[in-house]
């Protein structure tokens, strides 16, 4: 689970994040659920699917985030594998930012891997800021 929030698997290809309480994670879970409905899809944004009053449904990543596959695969990776996700998640960054969001906690566990390895930019926190909102 995140700060605020319950992730489930709905399918293979999708999890629902709901607020672990009614009142204030309601709240932020609704202003996380606004800043994704007003970004375009990105190839490393977590792909947003929609919302009901459960919660925000959101594409899954299998391979967990990039803290757990350090720790989980006793893999060692090559330096070309870190500077792949250097870059996407450096383009994920871009791209919010290009779309005047702000993300306030770009750590390991809010950089979510896909199947093929690819990152995906998260949050598990109510961390992202519309410009005009600061």
């Amino acid at each position: 689970s995140g700060t605020s929030a319950w992730i489930g698997k709905v399918d293979d290809s999708t999890v629902l994040k709901y607020p672990l309480t009614a009142g204030e994670d309601l709240e932020r879970l609704e202003a996380e659920r606004k800043i994704l409905e007003a970004i375009p899809p990105h190839k490393n944004g977590l792909g947003f699917k929609g919302s009901t009053d459960a919660g925000i449904y959101l594409e899954r990543a299998p391979n967990g985030t990039i803290a757990e596959y350090f720790l989980e695969s006793g893999k060692p990776l090559s330096l070309q594998q870190r500077l792949a996700w250097c870059r996407e998640t450096a383009e994920a960054v871009a791209w919010i930012h290009a779309h005047s969001v702000l993300h306030y906690d770009i750590q390991p566990t809010n950089l979510l891997l896909d199947k093929d390895l690819h990152v995906k930019l998260a949050s598990q926190s109510p961390r992202w800021h519309r410009l005009h909102e600061l």
